[in-house]
Order: structure tokens, then C-alpha cells, then sequence
């Protein structure tokens, strides 16, 4: 197997899954906007909504698989901003979150606050629900447009296997291997361009919001950018893999089609031949009327004629039906439909 091929496989074999940082307790501990002195509580709503904020939800195309997903980060960030409307109202706490400074007394007299309003207590699980449904929208479109990818290559194989992509082939079922070997092209070298570099873009994006997970406050604004891409992958390749699949039907009808044309011309051939063994002897000279419309000249041209076109049509069908069985051998149906059409 070629280095190309065995990057394709590992790449398409990776399934990206994001690190989750507030659920350990160093990203806890390290970050300002949350209290975790023998208990954790998440107090700076102003800085800590800025994520729920980035979170894009709406407009957006994706599969119904993805779509349980949407609909959970939907509804846990409605619920987070219900939390923040109402934690952030109360007199009590807007006067410390503008004056708060990190000193023992002031802290702890918020805290303390903070800690007897349910919406603020509230807010830390709608937000950590509304930001996991979200990757995990992420995560599963990038598991579809893999597996649609994965899916259409195989087919594209299976074409080459065929033979249907060769280049010495010019007949049914090779119409689609250039735009197929174009978008393979972009997976194989990573290229982030254009209709087929949509896979490729999402995979970088990802990187992104990896590092920007690791930040106190992260910025999710670009998970809605890597679900649209990897959906317009996912239905770019799913269309490659019917295209692929449509082409070896073709191709397959098409032997038939040709077997079908050899057979009806061989019977033909052999009946005609037939009929001038069984002429009497004063038609030697002159062929039978039907026959001089097919082929002018002597009967004895006219045999000659008739005994090699037999020839070939028996060859290339004997051919056709011995390759035609040959399903291991790599162009078995690119070299029977050729030694019909030859």
C-alpha cells in the first residue's frame, strides 16, 4: 500500500473528540470567574456568559443525526440565559460584581449571596450542558462527513478495481472518475479549498477550538462554522459515493447490453452462413438477395467475410463471458466491455 493511501486511512480513521477542561479540577482551580474553596461556584456570570453568547445555534444546516444534539445545546442555553437574566438582576449582587475585589470579606459576603438564588447556582450546569451538546454536535458531524467520505472512496476503489477508471478505458461508467480523483486529491493532501476542501477546513477550524477551550472564558463561535462544513461535506461525498455507485450499474448494464448485441449478431451470422452451405450448386456464382445487401461480392468473398466476422464475435464474446468471471482480477469489467466494443 502507498504512504498516500495509508494517510488517507489514518486520516479518515481519526475521530475528533474535544477535551472537556471543567470537568478537571486545574482548569477549576486556575480560573478567576469560578470560587472552588471547598466548594465551586461559578460567580462571574458577565465573564462567563461571554461563551454562552459565542454559541451559534440558529440557521444552521445539519443532519437529523446531529440534530439531537442542536436541539439540546438549544434548549441548555436558553436556560443558562434565563439564569444569567435573573441571577444579574438581583440588587443585592450587582453591587458587589461591579466593586468585587479578591479579598476575603467582600468575597465571601458575595458568596454567600450568590450561593441562596437558585438561578445562580443554576447557571454553572446549563452552561457546562449547552457547551458539551454543542461539541458534541461537533464531534458527530465530523464522525458523518468522515464516514460519508470513507463510503464514497470505497466506491471510487471499487471503480478503479474495475477498471473503469483507467485511462485506456473511454466507455460506460468512467464518467465520474476525474471529479472523483479531484476530491480524493484534497483529502490526500489536505487541501482546505473549494467544494471537496470542506472536510479538510472543519479538521484546522478544529484545531482552534481545541486552544480555545482552554481558556477561562473559550470562544465557540466557530462550532457553528465546522457543522455547516462538515455537513456540506457529508452530502458533497454522500452525492460521490451515488455517483460512483450509479457508474458500475451503468457499466454493468452496459456489458449486458453489448452481450445481448454479440449474441443476437452471432445467431445472425451463423444462420446466414447456414444458408449458403445449404445453397444448391447454380447459386455459387450469385449470393442470395438478402446476403448481397449485407456484404457485395462472390460467395466465396462472402463466406470468407461472414466465417471472420463470426470469428471475431466469437472471440469477443468468449472473452466478455471468461473476463466476466474473473471478479478477482483488477479491470475484469473494463476489459469485458472493451472486447465487445473492439
Amino acid at each position: 500500500m502507498s504512504k498516500l493511501a495509508l494517510f488517507f486511512l489514518f486520516l479518515i480513521s481519526i475521530t475528533v473528540a474535544f477535551d472537556r477542561p471543567w470537568n478537571n479540577a486545574s482548569w477549576i482551580a486556575a480560573n478567576p470567574n469560578i470560587f472552588s474553596y471547598g466548594i465551586e461556584i461559578w460567580w462571574n456570570l458577565p465573564q462567563l456568559h461571554k461563551t454562552i453568547q459565542t454559541l451559534e445555534l440558529e440557521d444552521i444546516e445539519f443532519s437529523n443525526q446531529t440534530a439531537t444534539y442542536m436541539e439540546g445545546a438549544s434548549s441548555a442555553k436558553l436556560q443558562a440565559e434565563n439564569n444569567y437574566n435573573i441571577c444579574t438582576r438581583q440588587e443585592n449582587l450587582s453591587a458587589l460584581w461591579i466593586g468585587l475585589v479578591p479579598s476575603v470579606g467582600p468575597m465571601l459576603m458575595f458568596m454567600n449571596e450568590f450561593s441562596k438564588i437558585s438561578n445562580c447556582m443554576e447557571y454553572r450546569s446549563n452552561w457546562v450542558s449547552s457547551v458539551d451538546f454543542a461539541l458534541n454536535a461537533v464531534e458527530k458531524s465530523f464522525m458523518e462527513a468522515e464516514q460519508s467520505i470513507s463510503n464514497a472512496k470505497k466506491s471510487y476503489e471499487d471503480l478503479q478495481f474495475l477498471g473503469l477508471c483507467d485511462q485506456n478505458y473511454y466507455y460506460e461508467g468512467g464518467e465520474h472518475c476525474v471529479e472523483m480523483e479531484v476530491a480524493f486529491e484534497a483529502i490526500d493532501n489536505n487541501i482546505g479549498d473549494g467544494t471537496y476542501g470542506q472536510y479538510v477546513l472543519a479538521l484546522n477550524y478544529s484545531n482552534s477550538l481545541e486552544n480555545q477551550l482552554q481558556f477561562h472564558v473559550p470562544d465557540l463561535s466557530i462550532t457553528k462554522t465546522i457543522i455547516q462544513l462538515n455537513h456540506g461535506a457529508a452530502i458533497t461525498y454522500d452525492d460521490l459515493n451515488k455517483k460512483a455507485k450509479t457508474s458500475r450499474e451503468n457499466a454493468e448494464a452496459e456489458l449486458d447490453s453489448l452481450s445481448s448485441e454479440a449474441s443476437t449478431k452471432q445467431s445472425t451470422l451463423n444462420r446466414n452462413l447456414v444458408d449458403i452451405e445449404e445453397q444448391k450448386l447454380y447459386l455459387i456464382k450469385k449470393a442470395p438477395y438478402s446476403l448481397q445487401a449485407q456484404s457485395p461480392g462472390t460467395i466465396s468473398e462472402l463466406t470468407e467475410n461472414l466465417k471472420q466476422k463470426k470469428l471475431e464475435t466469437d472471440n469477443g464474446l468468449a472473452e466478455a463471458e471468461q473476463e466476466k468471471k474473473r471478479i478477482y482480477k483488477r479491470s475484469y469489467l473494463a476489459t469485458s466491455i472493451t472486447s465487445l466494443v473492439a
